[in-house]
């Protein structure tokens, strides 16, 4: 609020502060600059931060003296150069200082397309002869306890930089100590605002296999199968998951087919375990991307096979397939549905079938609908995401599987089909207004 009582967009002062100080390098220096866009951070969230960061980079960092070689421009890959006629010792050392906080500040909140953000800050940086960003991806910001910068016993080799969201793991013997010291390190590390998306590097001679199919075999995969082969460390691998689990934030070093949230190699592998982390795994299923991740689709099949269909594994099967849109059939489902009580079970939970959906879900489709409107959208999510359900167990409306599978049920079955695949869901006014609230 402005002296007279007029009120202004929060962002818009950190865009004027930072234009002053353009205008004018002199007037301000580095750290109060540093210290004035962390207390705007804390004020309006790294989200409103984060594009007035990068545009500020963009104006006084890579436009004044960088080229992109590319000859087809592309959003997400670039090839910076700097230009021929110019002289790195022209730039204001506190713009190259902003430079590097701006390329951690990417680091510690990004997700996969500000990790891209952060190296390329990182990379004009350097270029620009900055040799202090240069020290930070060798060595880390030295904000991190030194335990946890570098620790090594007889059992692990420990090695964490936050400036670089790397973590690496050697286990030297294959014991249960050795997995409990790693694991107390890793949640000590995010206990200290490590960023939320990193990548962890994990050499060791055992490699640990999960009961699930198509899951990438890289290190981080091996850790945790490794690990929950003692019962001893289930609990402190489900404090690493609560702690790891942020929606938007990706594990780093895995494929863009593989892509993972933090957290995900630990809650597979509890969740192959005992029904007692059911609550664990719909948790990470409401925190997914649903349209870009698909590994979470990966526990559906192992769900029906080693836990059966039941009134507790029933919400899990689908909190898993609605946490994924290109979630595939496969006959395992349908089979799984094929008998009375499979059948009466889900027909109980179509009316809540929003409560297997995330809030943030939920929310996204609500948008650009008026107060007015939303019992109506609200009603038709629903009728969207029960049709995906019914796609993915019993295979699409227009399938001949689906249509052989109702004219070939018993006569008592029939009707229970006929509910579950042609009625709509409806929802009551309690669910509505629970929803909305």
């Amino acid at each position: 609020r402005l002296a007279g009582g007029e009120l202004i967009l929060a962002s818009s002062v950190l865009e004027y502060y930072l234009h002053q100080w353009e205008n004018s390098p002199q007037s301000l220096s580095f750290n109060e600059v540093q210290s004035f866009c962390d207390d705007m951070q804390k004020l309006i969230g790294w989200e409103e931060t984060a594009p007035i960061l990068e545009s500020w980079c963009n104006r006084n960092l890579r436009d004044p003296y960088f080229i992109d070689k590319q000859i087809r421009q592309d959003k997400y890959h670039w090839d910076y150069v700097l230009k021929a006629d110019i002289d790195p010792r022209a730039v204001p050392s506190d713009y190259l200082h902003f430079g590097c906080y701006i390329a951690l500040s990417f680091r510690q909140h990004n997700t996969i397309l500000q990790e891209n953000i952060a190296k390329q800050v990182a990379s004009f940086v350097i270029d620009l002869g900055f040799s202090e960003m240069l020290t930070l991806e060798q060595n880390g910001s030295g904000n991190l306890p030194e335990e946890l910068q570098y620790y090594h016993d007889g059992f692990i080799t420990f090695r964490a930089n936050d400036a670089t969201a790397m973590i690496r793991i050697h286990v030297h013997k294959e014991e249960l100590a050795s997995y409990e010291k790693v694991l107390t390190l890793l949640c000590e590390l995010l206990k200290c605002g490590f960023p939320k998306s990193f990548c962890i590097d994990f050499k060791s001679r055992q490699k640990g296999e999960l009961p699930l199919r198509g899951l990438p075999k890289k290190g981080v995969y091996r850790l945790f199968a490794n690990a929950a082969a003692y019962p001893e460390l289930w609990d402190k691998i489900e404090e690493y998951s609560r702690l790891a689990m942020h929606k938007g934030a990706w594990y780093l070093g895995l494929s863009t087919e593989d892509c993972a949230m933090p957290g995900t190699f630990a809650v597979l592998a509890l969740a192959t375990k005992e029904r007692r982390y059911f609550p664990l795994i719909m948790t990470y299923m409401d925190l997914c991307d649903r349209k870009i991740s698909s590994i979470q689709a990966k526990y559906s099949m192992f769900l029906v096979e080693h836990f059966g269909l039941d009134e507790e594994t029933l919400p899990v099967l689908l909190h898993c397939i609605c946490a994924y849109e290109g979630h595939r059939s496969a006959q395992a489902f349908w089979e799984a549905f094929t008998d009375e009580k499979a059948l009466k079970l889900l027909l109980n939970v179509k009316p809540q079938i929003l409560q297997m959906a995330s809030a943030d879900d939920i929310a996204d489709y609500l948008l650009g609908y008026e107060p007015k409107e939303q019992p109506k959208a609200l009603e038709e999510f629903a009728q969207l995401l029960w049709q995906h359900v019914l796609g993915v167990i019993f295979g699409k409306a227009t399938t001949k599987k689906r249509m052989e599978l109702v004219q070939n049920a018993p006569e008592h079955l029939k009707t229970l089909y006929d509910r579950l695949l042609n009625e709509p869901v409806l929802l009551s006014e309690d669910e509505i207004e629970r929803l909305l609230a």
